[in-house]
């Protein structure tokens, strides 16, 4: 079984929440960071989408060059989790 880097922090009825921590990798950590600034759309408010934004996210960070804390959202946000 491959890591998604995803933590349940509690199970509900109808939702598990999950946690992106430090420990996640980067892509991951950045894909919950830009959901977080859209508002956390409802429909998107979920795993499958979390996993493909992270590739995108991934992809990005890779041909920027930089490294986690160097990316522009962070930077500027001074988000880490």
């Amino acid at each position: 079984m491959v890591s998604t880097g995803l933590k349940v922090s509690k199970q509900s009825k109808n939702k598990i929440l999950l946690v992106v921590s430090e420990d996640s990798h980067d892509g991951l950590r950045l894909a919950a960071r830009f959901l977080i600034e859209l508002g956390r759309p409802a429909r998107f408010d979920n795993e499958g989408t979390l996993m493909r934004w992270a590739g995108i996210m991934d992809e990005l960070l890779s041909q920027s060059g930089l490294d986690y804390d160097e990316f522009p959202l962070v930077r500027h946000l001074g988000y880490s989790p």
